[in-house]
């Protein structure tokens, strides 16, 4: 397994097309953290608040797989392949959403070139430069809540923090000032999201 940083061993990218002379922000509400953060309670807790949630392309997989009767590590048996779908499919949908109504999303594709550069795949200039013309218009960064381990969180505790900071690291590096969100229950997390979106 790669490190984050270390050198790749193979590409991914699209064609010089995607890039435009236009920045765009869109409406998309990013909920950002490494794992054990509470993300998926609170994107439930979200969606039956009535916004439109996008879950984690990576987790719906995962579920699927070990539905049918695989593991989380059979499911990702080859990394390059894995991460090269999961970067397709997240670039679809971040191209694809509505510029014009709130949408959270479950992590983000930035999240997924953190997780593709930990297996050997970096991304190319295009989707570089993609990613800093078209704009989430929020991320909100979950502190890390008290960890537990899962079949589809197979990272342990030190893991889990060391990949926390990595994702911080990344959006930074593409220009996001996070919104920490603070580890308090669920009710007080929402109410801190909705005092943000509803400035706008």
């Amino acid at each position: 397994m790669f490190e984050a940083g270390s050198s790749a061993q193979y590409t991914f990218d699209l064609p010089a097309e995607i890039v435009t002379d236009q920045s765009v922000t869109t409406q998309i509400q990013v909920i950002a953290g490494g794992p054990c953060s509470g993300k998926t309670t609170l994107l439930r807790a979200l969606e039956q608040s009535g916004y439109r949630v996008e879950g984690e392309t990576a987790e719906q997989v995962i579920q699927e797989g070990i539905a049918s009767g695989k593991t989380a590590e059979e499911v990702k048996a080859d990394p390059v392949e894995w991460q090269e779908a999961l970067l397709k499919q997240d670039f679809e949908l971040f191209d694809n959403l509505t510029d014009d109504a709130i949408v959270f999303t479950d992590t983000s594709f930035i999240e997924t070139v953190i997780f593709s550069l930990r297996a050997g795949v970096a991304v190319g200039p295009n989707i570089e430069a993609w990613l800093r013309q078209r704009r989430y218009r929020r991320v909100f960064f979950l502190d890390p809540l008290e960890y537990e381990g899962t079949a589809v969180r197979i990272d342990g505790e030190e893991v889990a923090k060391k990949l926390s900071q990595e994702v911080r690291a990344c959006y930074e590096r593409f220009g996001y000032e996070l919104i920490a969100v603070p580890s308090v229950p669920v009710t007080e997390r929402i109410a801190f999201i909705k005092s943000i979106i509803e400035k706008d």
